[in-house]
């Protein structure tokens, strides 16, 4: 552990030494001189100006005392004289005490002359000792007692005289020191300057050298920082990192270099020879067995390691590694090595060749053709089913051959120009004809990519022959425009057309036709003769509807027993009408079907652009209004559309909501109609009527229209389950009272065909406890019309609950004996339209005199609907009707006004008109 730790630390010395050495960061020693000549600089100058001062103030000193010491002397001298001088102006001779005081004064005059040396002011100026010696004389000459007045008097003179010079010098020196004053402040200001010019000068030169100093102490620092972060990076990296210096000897390496050699990892210290290190690697095995090649090996390895120009060199270790060496020659002579471990790289591209050999082998192998080609636009591969598509399967290798080698004409020119205006790295798609070499035109589908200049550029292609999906899809597209029974064309085809030939007629004066045909009793032949019947008359039909029209008119067929002409008229809606007679003349010929003649009803709507609109939606709308309306008016008609037709619709519309609304909030009313006994007048029951009184409208509407909206917009089941359960909740409390009647409520044919009828009855009979008998369930014909199976099977499970049924409207239908005596009906209902007739038509009393034959042939009891007259009744009693029910007897009445009804009749009222057996209505006889 020490002695890794040991390693660790030189290394890092080593490294960060190189580091300071490379990028010019001072060493300590460096930096301290650096710091040291700073500081030498900055004290040497200023102890020069401290010098320089000093001398300078020394001399200043020097010439100021002088100037002092004279005038403190001449100071003195003249304060001495001005005690003196008083004593010697005097007249007369002074007295002994006067005589003292001068005596007095002259010494003290001699006495601050001795203080000055007088000698050294003789040097320095000459006639101010020369005064003050002849003053000094004088003075020593006052000292004599016996010196008359007049001699003294003549001292004194001198002494004046002396005196003034003194006091004259005295200015002069003054003046002097004034001048040497001014002189020395400049002289101070001028030093000064000069001194903080040379200061500021040594300031920056210092501050300059610091700067320097810590730039290159930064500097320094971070080129050590990066030197650890590098080799910190040097360590994470997941390939081995080696650098040997110009001598050949180790520097550093990773972990990972010492992972990949594990062998001699231990010999791998800083100052470790290449060379030494490879043959110790070899004679441990770590090369693998070299099988008497070392010295071959070892060489060839050292010749590489000493070119280190970069060129990869692959070497296989021991225990299968297999790595890449790379050697770098650095800017100082070192070699930078480097490691990769390529042994999953290895393994992947034997994978990939196995996958190239094996994708190659598809590629010769598949039926599409597969083009490569280069920039220019030659061929780099192609394989066989590129030839075979060509018309090229000579067996001749293309590669090389430009595009024009190998397609002919006008063809090359095309694939050019698309592979040229294919983007970058991005895939096209071209369909065309290609003309073989061998004369053969087939379909190609060309789906192309250009590749990436990275990769080499070029364009790969592959070729498809898809002659046969063209014409399958030829095929697919005139299927999808006809009807696959009769040819014709279909709503699709339909829609084009008119689209198209609406656009032309803008710009023409004519006008263009619509006629919508629909087949009145196709339902009857299907369900008659079988669907294979009715198919042949689909086809007669369409075959009748080509002979009709015109070239450049059209047929359809739009579904079901519906067919379209589209015709171009030049005379209006009368053309029209005129096409239109013209089909229903032909189209209502009898068609032989098994030996019988089929006949076919045809009901038309016309529509006319831009009369009834000009766009296709429209004038298909406009002319299914027309058609509707035939319908309506009673089958077997040719009706052009008319505007108070949409008025209908709306109207209709807006029906449709209020029926919404009623639903929702219950407006409806039931209402009770009874029947009775044809002969006795017994009351045998009742029908429940639904009435609805519109309370928005403030008026009746009546079941007649609002039945068929209902019908239309879905919402009969829900209007007949809110029957059901209404009506279902009154008779339950009627049935209590009169347990013998029976109640009879209308089911519509959507009910029927639901499914769900069977369980809504029983479970309403088992919450209500009412017995199944008591109630009678009323189907019109139409419930048959679409599915005879489904409506049998419903009618079935309502028989087996017990449950009545009645076949209401019975004649005006689609009335088939072969569903009538199947079914399990209890009783036929007489349409009201032949009782009305009874008394106007012998046709009407040999209708209803048939149909209550066959009910009583058939076991099923009759009931007459819309009774009003007892001629009518009279009849109906003849001829055997049980039960009747109508104005004569009674209108429909609310529940409570039904109850009261009830109880009158049950209390001996009359519920009909008396009957007169021996007499009957002269009206309704025979012949």
């Amino acid at each position: 552990m020490w002695r890794s730790a040991w390693l660790l630390r030189t290394r890092a010395r080593t490294g960060e030494t190189a580091v300071r050495r490379r990028s010019g960061a001072p060493s300590g020693r460096l930096r301290i001189a650096a710091g040291a000549v700073g500081l030498l600089l900055v004290a040497a100058v200023v102890f020069l100006g401290v010098r320089v001062w000093q001398r300078m103030d020394e001399v200043a000193d020097a010439s100021a005392v002088h100037s002092i010491e004279r005038v403190l002397l001449i100071d003195e001298v003249s304060g001495a004289l001005e005690q003196l001088l008083p004593y010697l102006d005097g007249r007369r001779d002074p007295g002994p005490f006067e005589r003292a005081s001068i005596r007095a004064a002259a010494r003290t005059l001699l006495t601050r002359l001795e203080r000055h040396r007088l000698e050294r002011l003789s040097r320095e100026n000459g006639r101010l000792a020369e005064d003050l010696q002849r003053l000094r004389e004088q003075t020593e000459r006052l000292l004599a007692d016996t010196l008359p007045a007049t001699r003294l008097r003549e001292i004194g003179t001198a002494l004046r005289t002396i005196d003034g010079r003194l006091e004259r010098r005295y200015r002069r020196i003054e003046q002097h020191i004034a001048r040497e004053i001014e002189a020395q402040r400049r002289a101070t200001i001028a030093f000064m300057r000069e001194m903080a010019i040379l200061l500021a000068y040594s300031l920056l030169l210092a501050l300059g050298a610091a700067f320097l100093f810590l730039h290159a102490r930064r500097a320094g620092e971070r080129a050590i920082v990066n030197h650890r972060r590098l080799q910190a990076a040097i360590a994470c990296l997941p390939d081995g990192f080696a650098l040997y210096d110009a001598d050949d000897r180790l520097v550093l390496c990773n972990r990972r270099y010492r992972e990949l050699y594990p062998r001699t990892a231990h010999l791998m210290e800083p100052g470790a020879r290449f060379e030494e290190l490879l043959r110790r690697a070899v004679e441990l095995g770590a090369y693998g067995d070299l099988a008497g090649e070392g010295e071959r090996w070892i060489a060839q390895r050292l010749e590489h390691h000493r070119r280190a120009d970069g060129r990869p060199l692959i070497q296989r270790l021991a225990g299968g590694r297999v790595v890449r060496v790379t050697e770098h020659r650095t800017p100082d002579g070192d070699r930078v090595g480097l490691r990769i471990d390529i042994t999953e790289m290895e393994a992947q591209r034997r994978i990939i060749a196995a996958s190239e050999a094996r994708w190659r082998g598809l590629a010769e192998t598949a039926p599409i053709g597969i083009w490569q080609l280069t920039e220019e636009g030659r061929t780099d591969y192609a394989n066989p089913a590129l030839g075979r598509l060509l018309g090229r399967d000579d067996g001749e290798d293309p590669k090389g051959a430009a595009i024009e080698d190998l397609v002919d004409g006008a063809d090359a020119g095309v694939l050019r120009r698309f592979f040229t205006a294919l983007p970058a790295a991005e895939a096209g798609s071209l369909e065309m004809v290609l003309h073989g070499a061998d004369g053969i035109a087939r379909h190609v589908l060309i789906v192309a990519r250009r590749l990436e200049r990275r990769s080499g550029g070029g364009v790969i292609a592959t070729m498809s022959d898809i002659t046969r999906q063209k014409r399958a899809l030829a095929e697919v597209e005139r299927l999808a425009m006809s009807d696959p029974l009769t040819g014709l064309a279909n709503r699709h085809r339909l829609g084009q057309f008119l689209d198209r030939a609406l656009a032309e007629k803008r710009n023409d004066a004519g006008e263009l036709g619509l006629l919508l045909i629909d087949l009145d009793g196709f339902k009857e032949i299907n369900d008659s003769f079988g669907h294979e019947a009715g198919d042949r008359v689909l086809l007669e039909v369409a075959e009748r509807l080509r002979r009709i029209v015109r070239e450049g008119d059209l047929v359809a067929r739009l579904g079901g027993d519906e067919f379209a002409l589209v015709v171009a008229s030049g005379g209006g809606t009368t053309d029209l009408r005129r096409v239109a007679r013209r089909a229903m003349r032909i189209l209502t010929r009898p068609v032989r079907l098994a030996g019988t003649r089929c006949h076919v009803g045809v009901s038309i709507g016309i529509a006319a652009a831009p009369l009834h609109g000009r766009d296709r939606a429209v004038l298909m709308r406009h002319a299914d209004l027309a058609l509707y309306r035939a319908k309506r008016e009673g089958r077997g008609r040719c009706v052009v559309y008319r505007r108070e037709f949409s008025s209908e619709i709306r109207r209709r519309r807006r029906l449709a909501q209020a029926l919404q609304r009623a639903l929702e909030n219950e407006e409806f009313e039931l209402v009770f109609q009874p029947q009775v006994g044809t002969v006795d007048g017994q009351v045998l029951g009742a029908e429940i009527l639904l009435r609805w009184y519109d309370p928005v409208a403030e008026q009746p509407v009546s079941p007649a229209e609002f039945v068929p909206v209902a019908e239309e917009r879905g919402l009969i089941l829900e209007l007949d389950r809110y029957v059901l359960r209404r009506a279902m909740d009154t008779i339950a409390h009627l049935h209590r009272e009169h347990p013998d009647l029976v109640w009879g409520i209308n089911i519509s044919a959507a009910h029927i065909r639901d499914g769900r009828l069977v369980e809504t009855v029983a479970a309403l009979l088992r919450e209500h406890e009412f017995p199944p008998g008591s109630l009678e369930l009323e189907v019109t014909e139409n419930v048959f019309v679409r599915d005879l199976a489904a409506g049998k099977r419903a009618l079935g499970k309502l028989k087996e609950l017990g449950v009545k049924l009645a076949l209401d409207d019975f004649g005006t239908g689609y009335s088939s004996l072969a569903y009538l005596s199947e079914l399990p009906f209890d009783r036929l209902k007489i349409d009201r339209s032949f009782v009305h007739g009874l008394e106007r038509s012998r046709q009407y009393r040999t209708i209803v005199r048939a149909i209550v034959g066959l009910g009583r042939r058939l076991g099923m009891e009759t009931v007459a609907e819309g009774v009003e007259s007892e001629a009518q009744r009279a009849f109906l009693a003849a001829e055997g009707c049980g039960a009747i029910q109508g104005y004569m007897i009674a209108r429909p009445m609310p529940h409570h006004r039904f109850t009261d009804w009830l109880r009158h009749v049950s209390a001996g009222g009359v519920a009909r008109p008396p009957v007169h057996r021996a007499v009957r209505t002269p009206v309704l006889r025979e012949g």
